[in-house]
């Protein structure tokens, strides 16, 4: 999904899982990481910049075996 950066939910910075969960640290660590980089282009950062979220579902747990006739795991846009 692509959405203004001031319009991230609080869900989504939960889910995404870094050190509190909270939507001020998403916003935080995003901003200076979004605005260092779009520096070095010559580009500004602002709260309506566009991002790209993506939400996924693991289907398969990492410590579950996968059946044997499986080579692969699947994930699903959640």
């Amino acid at each position: 999904m692509v959405l203004p950066f001031k319009q991230v939910s609080v869900d989504h910075a939960y889910k995404e899982g870094e050190e509190d969960r909270s939507l001020a640290y998403w916003q935080n660590i995003h901003e200076n990481f979004f605005s260092k980089w779009l520096h070095r282009d010559g580009l500004n950062f602002s709260q309506v910049s566009l991002v790209i979220i993506e939400g996924f579902r693991v289907v398969y747990p990492r410590d579950q075996k996968l059946p044997i006739s499986w080579g692969f795991f699947t994930l699903r846009e959640g």
